[in-house]
C-alpha cells in the first residue's frame, strides 16, 4: 500500500514542483534579460546560463546571441548556433530567424542554404514579420527556392496585414512591379495596380518618404498618362522633402514643368494641409 502511495503522488508531486518553479524561473528571465539589455553581460550570464541549460527558450536564444557576439562570453559562432539551435527547435522564432541567417551567412555551421530557407519558413508561419518579408524576398528573386510571384505576394501580404509602413511599401512596390512576374490581362493589372497604390499611400500616410516619392512619380510619369495628376505629383513631392534630406527642391521644380500656378498652389495648400494633419497625429 505504501508503495502504491508512493507512485500515485509522485506525478503530481512533480507538477507542483514545475508550477513552483515557473515563475521563479521567469523572474531570473527578466533579470537575464533586463541586464543583457543594460549591457551588464556578466549579470545576463549569472541569471541566463543555468535557465538555458535547464531548457528554457528565451535565456537558450540570448545565450546564443552572448555567444555569436562575445558578449560576457569568449565569442564562438558554433557554440552560438549549439544554442540558437536548441531555442529554435523549441519553437522560438527569433531564433529560428537568426539561425536562418546563420546557415545562409555560414558562420559557426557549414552554409546550408536549404537548411536556412526551413528555419526562415518556421517563422514565417508563427508570424514573425521580419520572417515573412525574408521568405517573400526569396520567393521574388529566386533566392533559395523557385521564383514565385504567387508566394512572394502571399508572404508579404502577411507581414504587411501586420506590420508597419516599412511592410505595407514593400507590398505595394511589389505589387505596382508585378507586371514583370504576371501576364495578366489589362483589367488584372489595373486591378493590381490599384491595389499596389492603396499599400503605398497607406505607408506614405505614416510617414514613409520613398513611398511619397513613388506616389509623387506615379502621378506626375509620364505627364500626359492615364494617371497623371500633377497636384498629387507636387503634393506628395513637397511632403516628402519634409520627411528626408534624400529629396530636396530640385525633384520639386522638376513637377512644376508643366504645371500652372494656380495648380502649384493648390498643391501646396494641401500639403500644407496634410503635414498639419499628420503631425497632430503624431504628438
Amino acid at each position: 500500500m505504501k508503495d502504491f502511495t508512493r507512485i500515485t503522488l509522485l506525478p503530481a508531486l512533480v507538477v507542483l514542483v514545475s508550477v513552483l518553479a515557473a515563475p521563479t524561473h521567469a523572474q531570473d528571465f527578466d533579470k537575464g534579460k533586463a541586464a543583457y539589455v543594460a549591457n551588464d553581460y556578466d549579470g545576463a550570464l549569472r541569471e541566463l546560463q543555468p535557465l538555458a541549460e535547464s531548457g528554457h527558450p528565451g535565456a537558450q536564444f540570448l545565450f546564443g546571441q552572448m555567444y555569436y557576439w562575445g558578449r560576457g562570453v569568449p565569442e564562438s559562432r558554433p557554440d552560438a548556433a549549439i544554442w540558437l539551435r536548441r531555442a529554435a527547435e523549441q519553437g522560438h522564432p527569433e531564433a529560428q530567424v537568426r539561425l536562418s541567417l546563420i546557415y545562409e551567412c555560414g558562420k559557426g555551421v557549414r552554409k546550408d542554404e536549404a537548411k536556412a530557407v526551413e528555419w526562415i519558413r518556421r517563422a514565417a508561419k508563427q508570424g514573425h514579420i521580419q520572417a515573412q518579408m525574408f521568405l517573400g524576398y526569396r520567393y521574388k528573386h529566386g533566392d533559395g527556392v523557385p521564383k514565385n510571384a504567387n508566394e512572394a505576394v502571399k508572404w508579404y501580404r502577411r507581414a504587411a496585414d501586420r506590420g508597419g509602413k516599412e511592410e505595407q511599401y514593400r507590398l505595394g512596390e511589389l505589387l505596382y512591379e508585378s507586371y514583370r512576374f504576371y501576364n495578366d490581362s489589362q483589367s488584372q493589372a489595373r486591378a493590381r495596380e490599384a491595389e499596389a497604390i492603396k499599400w503605398i499611400t497607406r505607408a506614405a500616410d505614416q510617414g514613409h518618404p520613398d513611398a511619397m516619392f513613388k506616389l509623387s512619380n506615379y502621378y506626375s510619369l509620364p505627364p500626359d498618362g492615364p494617371n497623371a495628376n500633377l497636384v498629387e505629383s507636387y503634393k506628395w513631392m513637397m511632403i516628402a522633402i519634409t520627411y528626408s534630406d534624400w529629396y530636396s527642391k530640385k525633384n520639386l521644380d522638376v513637377r512644376t514643368r508643366n504645371m500652372t500656378l494656380a495648380q502649384i498652389a493648390e498643391a501646396q495648400r494641401l500639403a500644407r494641409e496634410w503635414l498639419k494633419a499628420h503631425r497632430k497625429k503624431s504628438d
